[in-house]
């Protein structure tokens, strides 16, 4: 699951918070991006919440005790993720089509912004499993599987069907299906390219109706219909300047209607997939993120946005670390309390705040001290090895 707000124009890469002006785009859209990049925050925050709740209600199950709050949607921070990065990968790439030069760059700064901190985290979980489940040797790995796992290709078993070995990483598999087609697109005009973009994704949908196999019954789930989205949300944008959403001055009616659109599809939510989940889940995510697209830009408001606003966007900023690393530090944050015999199931709020708020604290020291260095020394070794 991962979007990135990396702006990368001319060869170069912006990488942190503030989205930057892009070749071609008029500045006003461009710094739109920061509503993004709380959209992102938001996003990132729903998937902490849902996961540190799933773990304390399963510590409340082990103790005999009840924990079941109402459905929490984490599912649809990782939809939302998948519509901004359509919209980022067609926003950044919007000048490039047509230049087959472009795909190498292109494909190279995709893998050094998402691989190297998935590797690292997956290699932490492998490390984990052998130190701390009783594993003695690598006979309990699966290697086939993480070798797959660490090329982002979806491997099947019967005990977790298409889940990576550190499972977080099925949503990377597909943005990185993702980025290969978008690849291929780039081949031809922008608009033709975003027409067979939207075609070839249609049709694996389409087809997984009717073939139940690999690949197709992995890559032909209607998530990628939300890269589509997206993609297309960006090209209005770039096509008409943002001029169209300047009078979209109320997004918040928008929002409104989504969060009731998300109300009232109560349990359904909850629904791994299903027809429910396509109409509640993934048109809900699109709207979310049209609307966040559409409302002026927050750094330009009084006083800067205020600083929830600016927290926001901090944590916009380290999203891809904070969703990477939160499974460490629910399980760190339970066996500490366990271990000062605090009880997490007999305080499950208390236990929840305290992985939410310690998994963000430490999405952002990941952020700083791993993901950009990883990225900034991945964007030298790009321009390098492209000649860019």
């Amino acid at each position: 699951m991962t979007s990135t707000v990396q702006l990368e124009a001319a060869g170069e890469a912006v990488v942190g918070g503030a989205a930057a002006p892009v070749a071609g785009a008029k500045t006003k859209t461009a710094g739109k991006l920061n509503n993004l990049q709380i959209l992102r925050a938001v996003a990132a925050l729903l998937v902490v919440f849902a996961h540190a709740v799933h773990e304390v209600g399963d510590e409340a199950v082990r103790q005999g005790r009840a924990f079941l709050p109402t459905v929490i949607p984490g599912p649809f921070g990782v939809e939302i993720f998948f519509v901004i990065s359509g919209f980022i990968i067609l926003f950044i790439s919007y000048e490039k089509f047509g230049r087959p030069g472009y795909i190498k760059t292109f494909l190279l700064n995709r893998i050094v912004r998402i691989a190297p901190l998935y590797w690292i985290f997956t290699g932490l979980w492998v490390a984990s499993a052998v130190l701390f489940s009783g594993m003695v040797s690598h006979a309990g790995i699966d290697v086939p599987k993480l070798v797959a796992s660490l090329f982002f290709v979806p491997w099947h078993d019967a005990d977790k069907g298409y889940m990576p070995t550190y499972t977080l990483g099925w949503s990377l598999n597909f943005e990185m299906f993702f980025y290969a087609i978008f690849a291929v697109c780039l081949l031809f005009t922008r608009l033709r390219g975003l027409i067979v973009l939207s075609a070839v994704l249609v049709a694996m949908v389409l087809l997984r109706m009717v073939v139940n196999a690999p690949p197709i019954e992995f890559y032909g789930r209607y998530f990628v219909l939300e890269f589509v989205a997206g993609a297309w949300i960006a090209y209005a944008i770039r096509q008409k300047g943002g001029g169209w959403v300047s009078n979209i001055y109320a997004p918040t009616a928008l929002l409104v209607a989504v969060l009731a659109v998300i109300l009232a599809g109560g349990a359904w939510f909850g629904a791994e997939e299903s027809t429910a989940m396509l109409v509640f889940r993934g048109l809900a995510a699109v709207a979310v993120v049209a609307a966040f697209v559409g409302a002026p830009d927050v750094s330009q408001g009084r006083g800067g946005g205020g600083p929830l606003s600016t927290l926001l966007v901090k944590i916009g900023d380290s999203s891809y670390s904070l969703y990477l690393c939160h499974p460490f530090v629910l399980g760190a944050v339970l066996l500490v309390m366990r271990k000062a015999h605090l009880g997490p199931a007999d305080m499950p709020w208390v236990a929840v705040a305290a992985c939410f708020f310690a998994s963000v604290v430490a999405g952002w020291i990941c952020h700083l001290a791993l993901e950009k260095p990883l990225v900034t020394a991945g964007h030298r070794l790009v321009k390098t090895v492209a000649g860019s």
